[in-house]
C-alpha cells in the first residue's frame, strides 16, 4: 500500500529480528518465532513482515489458501450454485502489530495489505472469499469495521470467525491492484 511507513515483504530464512516482537498477545509473538519458519518451508502459506530501522519485525500477516464450509455463510450469490460445496478463499491465520505501535491507524493499513496479496493471489488463482479467525472479540470489532461480517457457528469455544467477499476487496483496492 503507498503511503506505509513500513515495506511489507516476505519472511526471511533463516528468520531474524523476532527476538523482541511483543503485540501483548504472547500467542501471537511465539508464534511467529516459532511456526512462520516452518510454515514457510512447507509452503503452507506466506508470512509478510514490516521491520522498523533496526530491523526488528514490528507487524506480521499469514495468509493462507483456504476452503470454507458453506455452512453459517448467509445465502447471498457470491458462493456459486452448489450449497454442498466448499468455497474457496484465502485466510489470514495471524495479523500483529507491535504494542508500541497501537493506536496509530497501523493495524488497518497492515489488514489492506493483508487484503491486497488476498486479492492479488485470488486475481490469478480465483478464490470468493478471505476469512479471519478473530483471537477475541477486540480483534473482531476490528475486522467488523473493516466490512468483515459474522459467520453463524453454534460451535462454543470456536474463534469467531468473519468473512469479505473477494469481490467487495477487489472494488475497495481497485486503485491499488491496477
Amino acid at each position: 500500500m503507498s503511503g506505509a511507513p513500513y515495506n511489507t515483504e516476505p519472511i526471511d530464512l533463516p528468520l531474524t529480528g523476532s527476538e523482541q516482537f511483543d503485540s501483548g498477545v504472547a500467542s501471537l509473538d511465539d508464534w511467529l518465532r516459532s511456526t512462520a519458519v516452518t510454515m514457510a518451508k512447507a509452503n503452507l502459506g506466506r508470512t509478510f513482515i514490516w521491520r522498523d530501522e533496526a530491523g526488528l519485525i514490528v507487524a506480521y500477516f499469514h495468509l493462507t489458501p483456504h476452503e470454507v464450509s458453506q455452512e453459517g455463510l448467509p445465502n447471498r450469490n457470491i458462493y456459486g450454485s452448489r450449497r454442498d460445496r466448499p468455497v474457496p478463499g484465502y485466510l489470514i491465520a495471524k495479523l500483529a502489530l507491535s504494542k508500541d505501535l497501537h493506536g496509530q491507524g497501523l493495524g488497518t493499513r497492515l489488514l489492506t495489505q493483508a487484503l491486497e496479496h488476498a486479492a492479488i493471489a485470488a486475481k490469478h488463482a480465483g478464490g470468493r472469499l478471505v476469512v479471519v479467525d478473530a483471537i477475541d472479540d477486540g480483534a473482531a470489532d476490528f475486522y467488523r469495521k473493516h466490512d468483515f461480517k459474522d459467520v453463524r457457528s453454534d460451535k462454543p469455544g470456536r474463534p469467531q470467525r468473519l468473512f469479505r467477499p473477494i469481490k467487495d476487496v477487489f472494488a475497495d483496492l481497485a486503485p491499488i491492484l491496477e
